[in-house]
């Protein structure tokens, strides 16, 4: 395993700040996943630098080899990516030694190459340099998920105004189910129509530093991301499986949604990822929740029996995420690149499915990703209904959302689909509820009868009566087996 630096100074955060960015681009994680993964103590920190030089990374890029920098001076491509960050668009240098000498050498050149750049594209600001996704995020509004473990909407809806925030109702804010983001001026925020408890803030606010996110009291939570334990919706004391839980905060509203009264069992192979979320539950209150280092694919569903809801959402390509700069579109570009690892996360994807829906007593499942491909989606859920049609259906994920699956699947009307438009992030949910056996009696039931009475039709003669007669002493029957049945 890497070891790296666990120091707090400005040169460790640019030196950890380098290695995951380097480890993006050989493909080697997601930035989030890296980011929890990371022992660098301050997350926050790490976050924001990490996002800020995938916003600015094709410029930057461009800085380095105009001003040649790495020609002039000896340092690593993604180390000199932090450092040029932070001199031409960030607080300037932070550390001391080595790294600030060499960029401090080299920042007339960095700088001359930044205003060639500048007025090469006619950019007024430094911010219109910024890549296309990040502009495309910079249009969503910062969703507040209130941890109701901790505190209720109520009270922070208070502790807002309380830090000069305005609340106005979401009628002025939301039209036609998505939110108008010029209504959300600085310091405006509203509820959300769809998800309880989540507030909705202009998109650049920033509550790194709020008591109230410090303290766990909220969590900071796309609405989108929301979806899926907001669908399954367990009631108090169920049983629930997360089963590719890390980072942890659809575990942390599943625990709020049953008020930690129940049992979450939260699935992870990465013993980093445990650690981070273990952390991130304990700040969140959550007492519920049973984490499991294991690989869901290999659990054995009898061990789990009682387990009635599951929600799982796996890894998949994030072709839906527009809050981290670049890797959206590098996400992007190697899926239509390489269809091959498309195909394998598809392949893992509907495993990870139909091992869901092997539970024996599970009622519901939600499946979701932060993908916008079809093969991680649609194809997926079809594909399983294949297998699982007698005995799950699809329900329908928000009725009352403006936008459904890829039109074309047989139960893309049952789907659900957000992203920029929905002034979300891009994301896909599906809910397979479980067909009980009355319900599967009914349906038997009900075909029989549809097929008498076309008998009936297609043979109509002298003997009508009597066939009729034939056929209501048999309802008789069928009417009263399923009666019997059902009161035993």
């Amino acid at each position: 395993m890497e070891k790296h630096s666990v120091k707090q100074s400005a040169g460790a955060l640019y030196l950890e700040s380098a290695r995951i960015l380097k480890r993006i681009e050989k493909k080697l994680g997601c930035a989030k996943g890296l980011i929890y993964g990371s022992k660098f103590g301050d997350k926050r920190k790490l976050y924001a630098i990490i996002y800020e030089v995938l916003k600015y990374r094709e410029v930057i890029n461009e800085i380095i080899v105009q001003s040649r920098l790495m020609a002039y001076e000896k340092i690593e491509w993604h180390l000199a990516q932090v450092l040029v960050y932070d001199l031409c668009f960030g607080r300037g240098i932070r550390c001391g030694g080595k790294l600030k000498f060499i960029i401090i050498r080299q920042r007339d050149r960095l700088r001359s190459a930044l205003d060639r750049i500048m007025s090469c594209r006619q950019a007024v600001r430094k911010e219109d340099l910024a890549s296309s996704s990040s502009i495309m995020a910079s249009g969503i509004p910062r969703y507040v998920r209130v941890n109701t473990l901790k505190m209720t909407k109520v009270k922070a809806i208070e502790r807002f105004i309380a830090n000069g925030f305005q609340y106005i109702p979401s009628d002025l804010v939301y039209n036609a189910g998505t939110v108008d983001i010029t209504k959300l001026r600085e310091k405006i925020f509203t509820s959300d129509i769809h998800i309880e408890n989540l507030l909705v803030l202009p998109p650049k606010s920033d509550l790194h530093d709020n008591e109230m996110y410090l303290n766990g009291e909220v969590v900071l939570q796309d609405k989108a991301s929301c979806i899926p334990a907001f669908t399954l919706n367990p009631p108090p004391q169920s049983c629930i499986i997360d089963a590719c839980a890390a980072p942890g905060n659809k575990t942390s509203h599943l625990a709020s949604i049953i008020g930690n009264v129940g049992k979450i069992y939260a699935f992870d192979i990465s013993p980093n990822r445990i650690k981070t979320m273990r952390e991130l539950l304990d700040k969140a209150g959550v007492t519920c929740v049973d984490l499991k280092r294991r690989n869901f694919l290999n659990v054995n569903v009898m061990e789990y029996e009682d387990v009635e809801y599951i929600l799982l959402d796996p890894s998949c390509s994030g072709s839906g995420i527009v809050d981290r700069g670049d890797i959206n579109a590098e996400s992007k570009k190697l899926c239509n690149a390489n269809k091959n690892r498309l195909q394998s996360l598809a392949d893992f994807q509907l495993k990870a499915l139909k091992q869901a829906l092997s539970f024996p007593s599970v009622k519901k499942v939600v499946y979701s990703t932060c993908s916008m491909n079809v093969e991680e989606n649609e194809e997926v859920v079809e594909a399983a209904l294949k297998v699982f049609g007698n005995k799950y259906k699809l329900i329908p994920v928000l009725e009352d959302w403006p936008y459904r699956g890829m039109s074309g699947y047989a139960h893309w009307k049952f789907m659900f689909r957000s992203s920029p438009k929905t002034s979300t992030t891009g994301f896909f949910v599906a809910l397979f509820s479980r067909i009980t056996d009355q319900q599967t009696k009914l349906n038997t039931f009900f075909k029989r009868k549809a097929s008498f009475h076309r008998s009936l039709l297609e043979n109509y003669d002298s003997n009508t009566k009597r066939k009729r007669k034939k056929i209501k002493r048999f309802l008789r029957f069928k009417r009263k087996n399923i009666s019997s049945d059902k009161e035993a």
